[in-house]
This record gives C-alpha cells, structure tokens and sequence, in this order.
C-alpha cells in the first residue's frame, strides 16, 4: 500500500463514519448512533468529520494525480473505498454495540415468545446491531429452522 493509498483510505474511513452517524441520526437509528444521549454533538461532529477529512484530503497535496503517474488505478480505488466504508460501518456498529449495549437491552425482542424477532433495518431504532444479530441466531438455534420466508 503506497502512502497515496493509505491516505485515500483514511479519507473514506472518516467520511464513512461521519455520513453514517450523520444518516443514523436523522433516521432515528438509534442502535448505531454511538453519541444517543447527545445528538446535536452527534451531528456537529459527523459534520465536522467529513469537512476536516475532505479538506485534509484535497487540501494537504495535490491530489489529481493520473493512475499513470502516482495516482490510483480504478480498480485498486475501488478496492481501497470498499475497505474504508466496510471496515468503518463494522467498527461503527461494533462501538455503538458496546456503548448502547444496556438501552438495547430494554428494547430488545422476548426470547421466550414463540414468534420471530423483528426483521430490517427498523429494529436498530429500539435495539443495537450485536443484540439484533444474537436475537436472530438465538431464534434460528431455539425454532431449529435455518431458513425462514415471511
């Protein structure tokens, strides 16, 4: 990985984080925001996330280099993009897990009823994403049924 590469792949990692937060907050995901009990200090810093992280970026060097010369090619860009964005939504999920893991505790689903969590994107507004997957597996482990079609 060239120094190119990796600042490119910081870029995306930091943008990643402060579009996600920014979005989780606005569409009342709560499961995923790691700040819940402040979201205008949320919102402040997922936008200051990404200004900074732009700016540092196109501001710090030159950066319309051609893949030719120093520049990246497409392909390994996309590669490096995918790694950035992936790898800052499973920190980000991993990190609001952990400091949410109590509330979603409260708003989580009843083991011990005989129907199915909830399914989407939905159940992060009462729950966190390491309790929502855990509620599915433990469900799939308790019915002894792999795959499910509603």
């Amino acid at each position: 990985m060239s120094g190119f590469e990796f600042e490119y792949t910081l870029w995306i990692f930091l943008s990643t984080i402060g579009v996600f937060q920014y979005t989780a907050l606005k569409n009342n995901l709560w499961g995923f925001v790691v700040l819940r009990n402040m979201p205008s200090t949320t919102k402040f810093l997922s936008v200051a996330i990404v200004i900074c992280s732009f700016l540092w970026f196109f501001l710090s060097e030159d950066r319309n280099v051609p893949d030719t010369a120093e520049g990246i090619d497409g392909v390994v860009q996309t590669r490096w993009f995918a790694i950035g964005a992936i790898s800052a939504i499973a920190l980000l999920s991993l990190i609001s897990s952990m400091t949410n893991h109590r509330w979603g505790a409260q708003h989580g689903w009843d083991s011990s009823a005989q129907n199915w969590p909830p399914i989407g994107i939905s159940w992060i507004e009462k729950t966190t994403f390491l309790r929502a997957i855990f509620c599915i597996i433990q469900a799939i482990y308790k019915n002894g049924i792999i795959w499910k079609i509603r």
